[in-house]
């Protein structure tokens, strides 16, 4: 990913972009301008490419041809739709969060913070993977 130099207006830049898999070109030859200030909304049906133009966009996916430049002094944030793999072990929700947590926090800190993101007594008892995505989002934002 290259980085658009001194300038103050251009947040990014797309050029020629493409990137598809087996089937096709999901996008193809997308050149866009993106300015300070502005938002650009990313609306589609299921599995028309979405998530795979963030991803190319945010550098965790390599277009299959074209350019995408941010402005050098942009940062990048991207929070993924999918968080499964964070998930896979057998740990409750008070476990999972405990893993995160700073020198000097005791069992009440993470009570603190688990109840600060809307988890009950019981909630934190559940095995984490058996979560719902918005609930594993929140679990994220707390750690």
């Amino acid at each position: 990913m290259s980085r658009i130099k001194n300038c103050s207006v251009t947040l990014w830049k797309w050029e020629a972009l493409t990137k598809g898999f087996d089937n096709g070109p999901l996008f193809k030859n997308v050149n866009l301008l993106l300015e300070v200030g502005e938002k650009l909304a990313v609306l589609g049906t299921n599995g028309v490419g979405k998530s795979t133009l963030l991803k190319t966009l945010v550098g965790d996916l390599d277009a299959d041809h074209g350019t995408v430049k941010w402005s050098e002094n942009a940062r990048i944030g991207y929070y993924a739709q999918d968080h499964e793999y964070e998930f896979e072990n057998d740990l409750t929700v008070f476990e999972w969060m405990s893993q995160w947590k700073q020198e000097g926090d005791d069992e009440q800190a993470v009570r603190s913070i688990l109840g600060r993101l809307l988890f009950s007594q019981d909630d934190i008892k559940k095995p984490a993977k058996v979560l719902s995505g918005g609930e594993k989002g929140r679990m994220l934002f707390g750690n």
